[in-house]
C-alpha cells in the first residue's frame, strides 16, 4: 500500500489551480448573495411583511448575518491557502519538473488576472458597488489576487521541490 501512495504524485500545481478557481467562484458567489439578500430584505421591509414586529426583527437579524459574509470569505481564503501548502509539503516531486511547474504557474497567474478583472468589473457596477464596499476584506484580497496566486504558487513550489531525493514526509500506513 505504501508503494501506491508514493506512486500517486498529483502535483500541487493542480491544487493551486483549484485554489484560484475556488477563490474566484466563492468571491463572486458571496458578492451576488450579499447583493441579493440586501435587495430582498429592503423590499420585504417596505411590504406588509415588514410591518409585523417579529418579521421586522427577523429581517434585521438577516441583515446582520450578511455582514458575516466578509469574514466567511476570509476564513475560506485562509483555509484553502493552508490546505494547498500542507498538501505541497507532503508531496515529493523530482526537481526536473521545476520548469514545468513555473510554466503552469504562469498560466495560472493569467487565470487569476482574469478573475481579478471579473471581480473588479463586478464591484465597479453601480448596482454592486455598495456590496463591494460592505465586504472590505474580500475586496482587498480579490484586488490582489495576482500577488496572492504568485505567493501561494511559489511557496508550494518551494515546499514540493526543497526536499532531498527520496525523502519521505509523514508517517507510513
Amino acid at each position: 500500500m505504501e508503494e501506491s501512495l508514493r506512486g500517486n504524485k498529483r502535483g500541487s500545481i493542480s491544487d493551486v489551480a483549484f485554489w484560484i478557481i475556488m477563490i474566484i467562484a466563492f468571491s463572486v458567489l458571496v458578492l451576488i448573495m450579499s447583493y441579493a439578500f440586501t435587495q430582498v430584505n429592503d423590499q420585504l421591509k417596505t411590504s406588509p411583511i415588514g410591518a409585523n414586529n417579529e418579521s421586522a426583527a427577523a429581517l434585521d437579524y438577516e441583515t446582520s448575518v450578511i455582514g458575516y459574509f466578509d469574514g466567511l470569505f476570509l476564513a475560506v481564503f485562509i483555509a484553502l491557502s493552508l490546505a494547498v501548502l500542507i498538501t505541497a509539503y507532503f508531496i515529493y516531486s523530482n526537481p526536473i519538473f521545476v520548469p514545468v511547474y513555473i510554466i503552469a504557474l504562469g498560466f495560472l497567474v493569467l487565470i487569476s488576472t482574469v478573475g481579478q478583472y471579473i471581480y473588479n468589473s463586478l464591484i465597479n457596477n453601480p448596482d454592486l458597488a455598495s456590496t463591494g464596499t460592505s465586504n472590505p476584506m474580500m475586496t482587498l484580497i480579490m484586488s490582489h489576487l495576482i500577488i496572492s496566486s504568485i505567493v501561494i504558487g511559489v511557496l508550494s513550489m518551494i515546499l514540493i521541490f526543497s526536499k532531498k531525493s527520496g525523502e519521505s514526509v509523514g508517517g507510513s500506513f
